[in-house]
């Protein structure tokens, strides 16, 4: 979307692997919105300008492909640009074609190449990790055991092909469980909630709270899929409007749509199955599996399926109980010693 130099069948000799530019953009928002531990604050923002360098020297040669296309130069030299660059394997309405008519655009409107390439891994990094916080919390949500009837529900719309429907569900179940921030500075004095603001104030808006506060959401601790749309939402609106807050929950519902093919999906035994949080302030941070740093964005918590198919899980769960060590220990050699018997 953003037209960044990854490996793609669109752009057969991109330099970043998905997992490359991941990372590096990563780093760059942790660094630049999570960086509250002191003890990572140094390793985190060596780690940020490593990314933002290598995303800027990768992108600005594609954005200065695109320059040389939009008609800098005449007749024949043109033409044997557009020839050999990356357009040509461009697919139509693509996101990496938007991506393209958005650097296109950017430069029409009299950015240089150095801005536009800015401008593309600032948008870009803000959406970094966010997604995958989120699938989590709402696909948490559908596997708890009280749960067991709206995920059957999810399933189902799944098998109907009820995208609206679905879309529904999964906007629901993230105002039950986000706890999305965001962060404005005041411009002008005023007052909220009683209290005086003044320029310059930093101004934290509590948006996953705002959606359960009983005074202004009726049933708010309730699950209602048919619930009218409220215009207060996990993504941010106004000047600095979510630029993905249409793409995001695409995005969601297309995993959920996955995992709803799973047989018996349900949390791993023992501590494979957790997800350890704690708030620092008013922010929600994960655990490593380490526990050794916090991260802000689960990627710890493994799931176990018998399958594919409509099929919810009935059997004994034990996500939440830990398992010492020396039983890990115990089960794994008494597992070898029943692989080697049976070998024999």
């Amino acid at each position: 979307m953003f037209y960044f130099d990854s490996k793609s069948d669109e752009n057969l000799h991109g330099v970043l692997s998905a997992t490359d530019l991941y990372n590096h953009l990563l780093n760059v928002r942790i660094w630049g919105v999570n960086n509250n531990d002191p003890g990572q604050a140094w390793n985190r923002r060596r780690r940020a300008q490593e990314g933002a360098q290598v995303i800027t020297d990768t992108t600005r040669k594609l954005v200065d492909e695109v320059a040389r296309g939009r008609g800098f130069g005449l007749g024949i030299a043109m033409a044997v640009s557009n020839a050999f660059s990356r357009k040509t394997y461009l697919k139509k309405d693509s996101l990496r074609s938007c991506g393209y008519k958005l650097v296109d655009e950017l430069q029409a409107q009299g950015n240089s190449a150095e801005r536009v390439t800015e401008n593309l891994w600032l948008c870009a990094f803000g959406g970094i990790g966010a997604l995958v916080a989120a699938f989590y919390e709402t696909l948490e949500f559908f596997l708890r055991p009280e749960n067991a009837s709206v995920w059957s529900e999810v399933q189902t719309l799944v098998q109907q092909g009820d995208d609206a429907g679905l879309h529904n569900y999964v906007r629901e179940a993230q105002r039950l469980t986000t706890t999305q921030r965001n962060v404005r500075v005041a411009v002008a004095p005023g007052e909220l909630e009683g209290k005086p603001i003044q320029p310059g104030n930093a101004i934290v808006m509590m948006l996953g709270e705002a959606g359960r506060n009983k005074t202004e959401t009726e049933d708010a601790a309730t699950f209602n899929p048919k619930r009218q749309i409220s215009d207060v939402s996990a993504f941010s609106y106004g000047q600095h409007e979510c630029l993905a807050k249409e793409l995001a929950p695409a995005f969601i519902v297309g995993l959920v749509k996955l995992a709803a093919d799973l047989k018996k999906l349900r949390p791993a035994p023992g501590q494979m199955g957790q997800v350890r949080t704690i708030t620092v302030g008013t922010e929600k941070a994960y655990l490593n599996d380490s526990w050794s740093y916090l991260t802000f964005d689960a990627s710890t918590w493994k799931l176990h399926f018998d399958g594919h198919g409509k099929d919810a899980f009935t059997g004994e769960r034990q996500p939440t109980k830990v398992m010492d060590l020396q039983e890990y220990y115990y089960r794994i050699q008494k597992r070898k010693d029943e692989l080697i018997e049976w070998s024999q």
